[in-house]
Order: C-alpha cells, then structure tokens, then sequence
C-alpha cells in the first residue's frame, strides 16, 4: 500500500494523533489526506501498518510535536517537514522494520548508512554523525534551532538538498575530505553560520545564490585543494581566474578584486550588504548572473572595457546604484538587470558602443528601435517614449514608481512582458493601434492604473 504526499491510507489504516490536551484520537481514512488530523495541537503522531512510501510528511504548523513513530511495512522516507518552533524528543521506528531504524531518537536507515532526520531537542547542542553514516539526507537537520556545531566524519560522501536549512544556530561547518560536491543551498538561513571550511577533495560548488546567511564572513579553502583556492577569505578557482564567492558579512565597505580574475561568478556577492565600491580589475571578461544582486549598499561600480554580456539579475536589488556606464565592448544585456535599483538614475552607454545608446539616461538599442531600460529611480513624473522606437523591452520600466503619465508613441508595435509592472503610481499610458502584441504581465501591479487608452482599431488591450 503506498501513500503520497502526505501519507494517503487504504480503508483499513488508523492514524493515531495524540493532542496537547491528552486526547488521543485514531483516524480512519476513506481517500482522504493525513493533514486531516495534522494541527497546531498535535504532539504524536503513529503512522500506521501498512504504509510503505511517504514522500512528503508535512508537520510544519506542528509546533507543540514531540513524538513520531513509523511502523515496519515502510520502506521509503521522502522529505519530513518539522516546524522550528518544536521540541521533537523521540523518533521511534517498529524494530522489524527493515528498510529504517531509529537510535537516540534520530532517524536512519537499517544499516545507518544515511541519516534520515535529526531531532529537535533543547539540550543538544553540538552533534558527532555517526561513522557509519555515507549519506545526510534531503533536510535532514532542517529546522534544528539548537544545533550549535555539528561533527561531519570522513565517512560522508553525500550531503541532501537543504541538509541544514535554517539550522538558526549553526555557527561552523567543516566538509570532510570525502565531499566531492557541496551545494550553498544546504546551509540557507542558517543565520548565524559564520564560517565553511572546503576540504582537500571539494570539486564543485553549486548553487552559489546563498539566502539568510547574514553573519557569514569567512571561506576557507585547503591549500592542498586542486580545483579551488581561498584567498582573504574569498573562494576562487585555483589559479584565481574566476572569483567564485565572497562571504556575505565579510567585514569592509569596499573590495579590490584581484588583476588575475577574468570571470564574476554566478551570485559571487549576491546579498553582500556591506560593500559600498567594488573595484573590477582591468582585464575583466565575464560578469556571470546575478553576480552582485541584493547587495544593497553598493553605490559605484565601474565595468571594465573587456566585458561583452550583462547578464541576468547582474544588479537586481542594489538600491543604492546611483549610476552606471556600460562600455563600448557591451554587445548584449540581459533582463531584469537592473530591477529594484531604487536609487539608479541613470544609465550611460559609451558613445562608441555598436549596440546600445543612452539619451537622458535611458538605455536604447543603436538603431533606436528597442526601448531596453528607463533607470527606476530617475525621478521626472512623465516620459514620452521617442517616435521611432517599435518593442518595448521586457522589464523596461518595472519599478519606475516615481512615473504618473507615459506616452507611448504610434511606431510600438510590442511591448514585452513586465514591461511596465510594479509602477505603483502610474495612472495614465496610451496604447496606440499599432500596437499589436502585448506580452502577458505588461501592467502587473500598477494600482493606480485607471485610464489605459487604447485607439481605435487595437484589440491588444490587456483585460
């Protein structure tokens, strides 16, 4: 008998739920889901015979929960979802179960290859895996606020997907040797995590796009370390051509990147709220995606006359852009680079660029055809799009919120998608007939948007 998602039951299983107040309540289920009985009072749980998959054990309203058990026809654990707010004391699992077992109330497989889930309770501060362990498995600390350190043997080849998602507490990881792969996915909104160490035999680093590690300051990278090298506590490449993360708390408002780096890494100061100026060496090449999104407080930034892409996000979220210039080696830029640039301006582009031209501070295409970017924090309250231009690009005024009016002349033929989302005072554009497509989402979140003129003859409006 399978369950999924949540644990569906046959006709025949009980749930046994036992609630703060000492109820204890046994559900039969005709079709219907586990999350019937799953509420802010439950403090045990009984999963019953003859479930043998659970994908997804959803018990994250379960703030008071402290016991689970599983009984022994199950044979595949997905993910178990456990609030932060809990005191999970004891994990229990039927001793002739013979895929799962439970010791020190934390849940393994039978032969504590993998390490299923931790517990949750008070007095556990810092934590040994086992030696046999092979494999921490998906979320496997999740939620585990009292965990301080954690003690990773070098038995350990394999670490889960969000392994120590908002371990609130964690204040260090060490990766053995015997890591191969580390995603900095596994340690989002450990808030308080301040350092990694990556060991000897670390060969890729995924996911680079770290949330809620507010504190974190220091990389560390052994020097024995053949793919990746540290370097006043930046991760790079080994021969320091791609600089690959800079910790987000890293002390210091401004950073020198070293003449040797050719390549910014995807998100390398995403979210680095402490830098004000980054100097980009001369010989830059490549600024991947979203290599300096949310940092907010970046104020100057100046691109080196090497780099031929803007890619996606590259600025998204740094309020505090004032202005930029892009070389005349840009060749193409991407969306969404400059969303959310609250205090941007303007946008220069050199003269000599071959694709791109700036008039007042707004990004057009060389031949004036393609409206790309009106800077979101350029502060006039009416703009009128010049004759000529035919697409508006996508994103082109999402979060212009100072702009009321915008005149659209008759040359636009498309306007792209987000084009003019999140411009919350906007109360006045014009479509004009020629007007043919419109993408999905153009005018999302305008409130204010009440008079959206079309003439005669368009049918494009949006609804």
């Amino acid at each position: 008998m399978d369950t999924n998602t949540s644990g569906k039951a046959s006709k025949s299983d009980y749930w046994e739920a036992t609630y703060a107040d000492g109820t204890v309540k046994r559900y039969k289920y005709e079709e219907k889901w586990v999350d019937d009985l799953i509420n802010p009072g439950l403090v045990g749980l009984r999963i019953p015979e003859g479930v043998v998959k659970i994908e997804y054990l959803r018990l994250g309203i379960c703030h008071k929960l402290e016991s689970i058990h599983f009984p022994s026809s199950l044979l595949e654990i997905g993910r178990i979802m456990i609030a932060n707010e809990n005191c999970l004391q004891s994990i229990t699992v039927d001793e002739d179960n013979s895929k799962y077992s439970a010791r020190k109330d934390i849940l393994y497989t039978k032969d504590k290859s993998k390490l299923v889930r931790f517990h949750n309770k008070r007095d556990i501060s810092h934590f040994s895996i086992l030696p046999e362990v092979h494999d921490i498995g998906q979320r496997a600390f999740e939620n585990c606020q009292y965990l301080h350190t954690l003690e990773i043997p070098c038995s350990v080849t394999s670490i889960g997907e969000g392994a120590f998602l908002n371990c609130q507490n964690l204040e260090e990881l060490i990766l053995p040797n015997s890591i191969e792969s580390f995603s900095m996915k596994t340690i989002s909104s450990c808030h308080r995590l301040k350092r990694i160490y990556l060991l000897t035999n670390i060969k890729e680093i995924t996911d680079l796009d770290i949330k809620g590690c507010e504190t974190l300051n220091r990389f560390y990278v052994d020097a024995t370390n053949k793919n990746f090298s540290s370097a006043d506590d930046v991760i790079f490449n080994k021969d320091k051509t791609t600089l690959v993360r800079y910790p987000p708390n890293k002390a210091g408002n401004s950073y020198t990147i070293p003449e040797s780096v050719l390549i910014i890494g995807d998100y390398a100061f995403g979210n680095c709220e402490n830098l004000t100026n980054i100097k980009l060496p001369r010989g830059l090449k490549y600024i991947s995606e979203g290599a300096f999104e949310g940092s907010r407080k970046l104020e100057s930034i100046n691109i080196p006359d090497k780099v031929e892409v803007i890619r996606y996000q590259v600025f998204s979220g740094c309020y505090n852009l004032r202005e930029i210039t892009i070389p005349r080696s840009v060749k193409r830029i991407e969306s969404f680079v400059f969303d959310s640039c609250q205090s941007l301006t303007s946008i220069n582009v050199d003269e000599n660029n071959l694709y791109y031209k700036s008039a007042d501070g707004v990004i057009y295409s060389k031949n004036n055809e393609t409206l790309v970017r009106y800077p979101p924090g350029k502060t006039d309250v009416t703009f009128d799009i010049p004759a000529g231009v035919t697409t508006i690009n996508e994103s082109a005024f999402k979060n212009c919120v100072n702009l009321t009016r915008i005149t659209v002349p008759n040359s636009v033929k498309t306007i792209q998608s987000l084009a003019f989302s999140y411009c919350n005072n906007l109360q006045e554009i014009n479509i004009p007939a020629n007007t043919t497509s419109i993408y999905p989402y153009a005018f999302d979140y305008c409130p204010l948007l009440k008079n959206l003129k079309g003439d005669a003859g368009n049918e494009s409006l949006p609804n």
